[in-house]
């Protein structure tokens, strides 16, 4: 059957459509399927956000319900505390109302709402204690607690609320020294610009007794940080009067006086009051005090060591060891401290109520101390290192020393503050740096500078060639270990270049500086800006216009100078070889960019610096200076200039000189002012090349003659390069100088700058004496006072370097003084004539040396007198000496100083002559055997009459000086008197006759302790006078009114005049308290009185409390008494070797006995991590003495061994005196290390024991081998070692000329033995051996000053009372007393 076509296609059509519409209807299905799902999987995230969110809100919720229900807590426990309290108040008052007021620390809160259970508590009879039970002086004023005084930001915005950390710093009151501002600096200075913001720091002015104070001490933190105040970081605040009790009427306790008491009772109220105010503003309490440093970054080392935590509820962490210091709490814990510190405020010291707080809480009752520290170690944690160093000395506490430092803290204190300065030229200063502290390390930042007493006019000056442009200059003196070492009416100095031309408001000096700022006397700093009309500056000076007690301290130099591409050290570090670097300087040179430029020729001194540059390049390179110097901008040749200078002593290395010389004087022709005198300072830079260069010569001549000032200064300072270089030039100059000078519409200050270039025209005889006369007739002609200013110095400094006419200029200088009225003009003379005499005192005429005593005598100036005296000593010093003929008037001049109004004149002249007497004995003829008679006679008469002045003008000034009541001056007096004693025997019997007398009528204590601790030292060297002083001596002991330091003084004296007489010095050692018995025993130990020294120290072993101190005197005991073992052969007459081995091995044991004793290290207590002592340098010299006496007796007992015949000397004594020569060297091999590594810190003394033990091996062990090897003993050599050591204490002029006696004996007698044959004489040089070792180690140094310095330290110090008396504990007590 056959379908129409038709219906077939519709047939198929139906088909297609079936088929994909099927298709169709699951596609789209597919797509709502998916479309479906992925809307579910939407909802079912929001679905799952949504139950997070309300998760993490039920979360915040509880957390919030749990922090509410703590405060709950806290409120109810503190509401329960509050009844019980109001009860006790109740009580004690005998009140019957029914509510009480209640007030916070700033009196801002008063809550007077008490709950139904309060009420019928109170109506139950119950009695709480208050809060306040313990303030019972301020019931009725709790509005009185509000501070008195507060300084804080007066923008509320800014206010530190709610912050991370507050440091609380209360300060007080100090009488020699406070450290409050280093210890801000500190702060400040070390904290990171992330950390202000979290941080506030509260300073507690607690001296409510002196509100001016208060306000002073505000006003000086307010000017140096003022910025830090209005941003909120430091608050000042002081505490009324009315919160602290009253301070008299406290109990005393712990056995302390009542000073202590109220100091410790205050300084709990202090740190309460500080306390409160910091718990409501912020997280956590850092406790500090007023006198400590810090570390850099400190807050951030404390959050870190925060998050450390494991437990967050610690009660403490410690960021230091010592005391309250750097003790950090929360400030939640705040008030429970407050209550607990309040209670018993009059009880204990804080420090200890800290610990009984945390007992208290922490630890179960009856548990033992170790236990209970281990409980209270899991809530109080320590940092180390410290974060925070205490830096102070003197205690708040009056009268207290406090030299404690935290050893965890390290050695890295900041002393100094570096700063990158411009580069100086030189620096210069009549202070006398100490130590390793010098100007030029300050100025590099490498140290602090550190120097002596300055005295008035003393300077600093720091030299810029060329000079540079300033914007801004800083001093800082001073620092945290000495706050005190400032400067003190000190001015910073500028001096400009060139003078300026605008009006300068700041006051100008002669010398043409400018003073633009002055040191505070507060905080030791002197900053200013620099007016730009100063222009470029040439020298910084710091002038000292008094003098000052203290040393000073210089710890920043800050000098801002304008950045220019001027040449600075940034000399280009070139490593490739020279023609590498010749082609990138060539480079940078034909560059159009006059930045490349300069950069280029910077680089060109490290091309004249490399040894394998050859003369091509650096006629290369010079060439291209030039070309740049002629063609560049004006700066470019000052840039050129500077280079120039760099290469100066190298330009020789250049083939080619004509050719750039060439260039540069093209530049002489300008018409522009600056480029001729940049021109002449080039010129000045190679004068040493161009020395006889005529057209330089004419250059400069009619430089000279510019109506420039800057040329005419630039045509100065080239003149200045080229007299010393070019005689000729000198010679043609001088003329032109001189009709310069003497026009007189030459201005002052060019004069200034042309006088001085005589003084350079040194060249011959004739060239000098041309100068000298050519400035004899500029003083002729102008005796203006300026004129001289100038004139007189370059006379005197050109008679000095040319030693040419110095007779002539002195007997010019002595008319012109003496037709001379003005007296600034006359001291101008007298003080340049000082130098001329030192340098020239044999050119130096008799009639000018009378000629100027006569003219000191005619004078009615005291500093005329004076310093006539100060040129006779400088010539005496210079090798000169007075004649004959002026030793009247000399002594007629002294005469006048005798009795004088002015005891400051008086003692400078007293101080001027003794120093002639001291040098004269060393420069004159007395003794000399090639001087004539009349020379020696001369010499003679003249130090007699020196002396006999010396006697009676001291004598008279000593009694002045008393009636005066002056103590600065008379320890001054009192050490002249004491060195004319140390070269007069004469002079020590009057002068102890005197003071013997003097303190016998003297009333004042503390001038009592003076005179007889000279006369003390004046006795020491001269024991034969005091015997003859004994019965005035028993009469001045027999005082009761005499304190303790001058019955301590006589008694020392007593001991020297009587040493034998021990039954008497045992009665008068009563009456010495225990501490001034250890005091005597070691001064006997000192002066090698080691039989009295062994009773004293015995005496106190009964005393001594502290086990480590009872070994320590033990083992003293034991080194005097091997000590005096040696003594007594040295006052033996017998000659037994059997006895002196006998002597020395008991000696030996001692020693032995006291090594043994001694104890390691010295702790303050327990902890084995405190401040301990140790002990090496104390062991290890007792073991050099041992080891030295053990040898010296196996020497002798081997000499012993050979005389009885029992070794033989080739065999067994020969190997045998080997050994122990080695052995002795060993030994001085071991002291030298000992100098080395443990006396760093020693004094002179106690070097100078160990200096002298190394010098006995030594000689012993040269003496062994000249017998053994016959090597040479050369006298000069061990004498001179023997003068190079200086008599100290318990080493007599007596043992010195003992000790002379046996090297010069025994060097001689070995010298004289020409041994031909082998063993010849080996007898006598045994013998001679035996004499030297035996007489050597009989004379003993005394024990080593150094054993005493740990025993006289704070953390250390000796601590002996007496069972029935307290009178030491005040002197001896250690960190809060060592009894514990």
């Amino acid at each position: 059957m056959k379908f129409p076509l038709g219906l077939l296609n519709i047939a198929s059509h139906m088909r297609w459509t079936q088929r994909y519409g099927v298709v169709a209807i699951a596609i789209v299905v597919l797509i709502a399927l998916i479309l479906v799902l992925e809307q579910k999987q939407r909802y079912e995230e929001q679905t799952r956000q949504t139950i997070e969110s309300l998760q993490n809100r039920i979360d915040y919720v509880s957390r919030l319900n749990d922090e509410h229900l703590q405060e709950l807590s806290s409120i109810k426990q503190q509401n329960i505390r509050l009844i019980r309290s109001l009860n006790t108040m109740k009580s004690c008052h005998r009140r019957t109302n029914n509510s009480s007021a209640f007030i916070n620390h700033n009196s801002t809160i008063v809550d007077e709402t008490f709950n139904d259970n309060s009420v019928d508590l109170l109506k139950n009879g119950f009695h709480l204690p208050p809060s306040f039970s313990y303030l019972q002086h301020l019931q009725g004023k709790y509005d009185m607690l509000s501070p008195a005084f507060r300084r804080q930001t007066t923008n509320t915005n800014s206010l530190h609320t709610n912050v991370s950390f507050i440091i609380g710093i209360p300060t007080v009151k100090r009488d020699k020294q406070s450290y409050l501002i280093e210890t801000i600096k500190s702060l400040l200075d070390n904290l990171n610009n992330d950390d202000i913001e979290r941080l506030l720091i509260v300073i507690f002015i607690a001296e409510p007794f002196d509100i001016e104070y208060v306000r002073t001490t505000a006003q000086q933190i307010e000017k140096l940080y003022n910025k830090y105040i209005e941003s909120g970081l430091i608050e000042i605040i002081s505490p009324p009067l009315e919160f602290y009790p009253d301070f008299d009427n406290l109990k005393l306790s712990l056995n302390d006086d009542k000073q202590r008491v109220k100091w410790r009772t205050k300084q709990n109220y202090d740190f309460t009051y500080l306390m409160m105010y910091s718990s409501i503003r912020g997280k956590y309490y850092i406790q500090l005090e007023d006198d400590v440093v810090t570390k850099p970054g400190y807050i951030q080392i404390i959050e870190n060591f925060i998050k450390k935590q494991k437990d967050p509820e610690w009660f403490m962490l410690e960021f230091s060891s010592l005391g309250f210091i750097g003790k950090m709490f929360h400030t939640a814990e705040l008030n429970a401290l407050v209550n607990f510190f309040l209670m018993f405020s009059a009880d204990k010291p804080i420090d200890w109520l800290l610990e009984y707080y945390q007992d208290t809480k922490y630890c179960s009752f009856g548990v033992d101390v170790q236990s209970c520290t281990r409980t209270k170690g899991l809530h109080r944690f320590r940092f180390r290192p410290s974060l925070f160093q205490h830096i102070g000395i003197y205690s708040s506490l009056k009268g207290k020393i406090q030299k404690l430092k935290d050893k965890d803290f390290g050695k890295n204190v900041k002393l100094f503050k570096a700063h990158e300065n411009p580069p100086v030229s030189s620096i210069v200063s009549s202070l006398k740096s100490y130590d390793k502290h010098t100007l030029v390390s300050c100025y590099a930042g490498q140290n602090f500078f550190w120097a002596l007493q300055p005295k008035k006019d003393d300077t600093i000056l720091f030299k810029y060639d060329p000079p540079i442009s300033l914007l801004r200059i800083y001093f800082k003196s001073g620092n945290p270990e000495h706050p005190g070492d400032k400067f003190f009416n000190t001015t910073v100095d500028l001096q400009p270049y060139v003078q300026p031309k605008d009006n300068i408001v700041y006051v100008k000096d002669n010398d043409g500086f400018y003073t633009v700022a002055r040191f505070a006397h507060d905080t030791g700093i002197a900053e200013a800006s620099i007016d730009k009309a100063f222009g470029a500056i040439s020298n910084i000076r710091l002038k000292i216009h008094s003098k000052s007690d203290a040393w000073v301290i210089l710890n920043e130099i800050d000098i801002s100078h304008t950045m220019d591409v001027l040449l600075n050290n940034q000399t280009t570090s070139y490593n490739d070889d020279p023609n590498r670097l010749w082609v990138d300087i060539d480079r940078g040179i034909r560059s159009q960019e006059p930045q490349r430029q300069f950069e280029a020729i910077l680089k060109i001194p490290s091309l004249f610096n490399k040894q394998s540059t050859s003369t091509t390049l650096f006629s290369a390179a010079l060439i291209k200076l030039a070309t740049l110097f002629q063609e560049g901008s004006n700066e470019m040749r000052l840039n050129v200039t500077k280079v120039l200078d760099r290469v100066a002593n190298q330009l020789h290395k250049s083939a080619i000189l004509d050719d750039p010389i060439k260039l540069i004087y093209s530049v002489m022709h300008s018409n522009d002012c600056v480029a001729r005198a940049l021109t002449l300072r080039a010129l000045g830079m190679m004068a040493h090349i161009l020395d006889d260069d005529v057209e330089a010569h004419l250059h400069i001549g009619h430089a000279l003659d510019s109506n420039d000032e800057m040329e005419i200064l630039a045509a100065v300072k080239a003149a200045k390069k080229f007299i010393p270089c070019s005689k000729t030039f000198a010679m043609s100059i001088s003329t032109k100088l001189v009709s310069l000078i003497e026009d007189v519409t030459t201005p002052l200050t060019m004069k200034s700058w042309l006088v001085p270039l005589f003084e350079h025209m040194t060249h011959d005889a004739t060239v000098s004496m041309k100068g000298r006369q050519l400035l004899i007739s500029l003083i002729i002609n102008d005796t203006t006072e300026e004129f001289l200013q100038i004139a007189v110095p370059t006379l005197a400094r050109l008679a000095v370097k040319s030693h040419i006419e110095i007779g002539e200029t002195v007997t010019f200088f002595l008319q012109f003084l003496k037709l001379e009225p003005r007296q600034n003009c006359r001291k101008l003379i007298l003080s340049h004539l000082v130098p001329i005499a030192r340098c020239g005192p044999i050119v130096w005429l008799d009639s000018t040396t009378e000629d100027l005593i006569q003219y000191a005598i005619n004078s009615d100036n005291d500093y005329v007198r004076l310093q006539v005296l100060k040129i006779i000593e400088a010539l005496i010093n210079g090798g000169g000496y007075i004649s004959p003929m002026c030793a009247p008037d000399l002594k007629k001049l002294l005469q006048m100083f005798t009795i004088h109004h002015s005891i400051e004149f008086a003692y400078q002249c007293c101080s001027t002559t003794l120093r002639i007497v001291l040098k004269y004995r060393n420069t004159s003829h007395i003794g000399s055997t090639d001087s004539t008679t009349n020379e020696s006679f001369s010499s003679q008469i003249m130090l007699n009459d020196l002396t006999e002045y010396l006697n009676t003008t001291l004598a008279v000034l000593l009694t002045e000086v008393i009636q005066s009541n002056n103590v600065k001056e008379l320890q001054d007096t009192l050490n002249l008197i004491e060195q004319l004693s140390r070269v007069s025997t004469d002079s020590a019997q009057n002068f102890i006759h005197l003071l013997f007398t003097t303190c016998d009528n003297v009333q004042s204590s503390e001038i009592s302790s003076y005179l007889t601790k000279s006369l003390v030292r004046l006795s020491i060297n001269h024991t034969e006078i005091i015997t003859n002083q004994l019965v005035q001596l028993r009469r001045l002991l027999a005082h009761t009114s005499l304190n303790d330091d001058v019955r301590y003084n006589l008694l020392a004296l007593f001991v020297l005049s009587n040493p034998n007489d021990m039954n008497e010095i045992h009665e008068y050692i009563k009456q010495l308290s225990l501490w001034k018995c250890f005091l005597l025993a070691r001064w006997c130990i000192r002066h090698c009185l080691y039989k009295l020294a062994i009773e004293l120290l015995q005496r106190l072993i009964n005393y001594v409390r502290v086990s480590l101190h009872l070994m320590w005197l033990e083992a003293l005991i034991d080194m005097c008494r091997g000590e005096e073992r040696l003594q007594a052969l040295m006052n033996s007459s017998t000659n037994d070797l059997q006895m002196v081995c006998d002597t020395l091995a008991e000696a030996g044991a001692f020693y032995e006995s006291s090594l043994i004793q001694m104890p390691r290290k010295l702790s303050c207590d327990e902890d084995e991590r405190s401040n301990d002592t140790q002990f090496g340098f104390e062991r290890a010299y007792c073991s050099i003495r041992s080891s030295i006496i053990y040898h010296f007796y196996e020497l002798i007992h081997t000499i012993y061994q050979y005389d009885l015949g029992m070794i033989g000397f080739d065999s067994l004594g020969k190997r045998m005196l080997t050994i122990m020569a080695k052995r002795f060297s060993t030994v001085s091999s071991k002291i030298n290390n000992v100098q080395q590594q443990s006396c760093s810190d020693a004094d002179t003394q106690t070097l100078w024991c160990l200096t002298f033990n190394r010098y006995l091996c030594d000689i012993i062990y040269a003496v062994i081998e000249r017998i053994i090897r016959h090597v040479p003993v050369d006298k000069t050599i061990w004498l001179n070692r023997l003068n190079e050591m200086s008599w100290r204490d318990g080493f007599t002029e007596q043992m010195f000329i003992r000790l002379q006696h046996i090297i010069d004996f025994v060097c001689t007698r070995l010298h004289g033995k020409k041994t031909i044959k082998k063993n010849a004489n080996i007898d006598e040089e045994l013998a001679i051996l035996q004499y030297l070792a035996s007489s050597l180690v009989a004379i003993s140094p005394a024990i080593p000053r150094m054993f005493f310095q740990k025993l006289q330290r704070t953390t250390v110090k000796l601590s002996v009372v007496h069972s029935n008396e307290n009178q030491d504990r005040s002197v001896l007590e250690v960190n809060n007393t060592m009894s514990n």
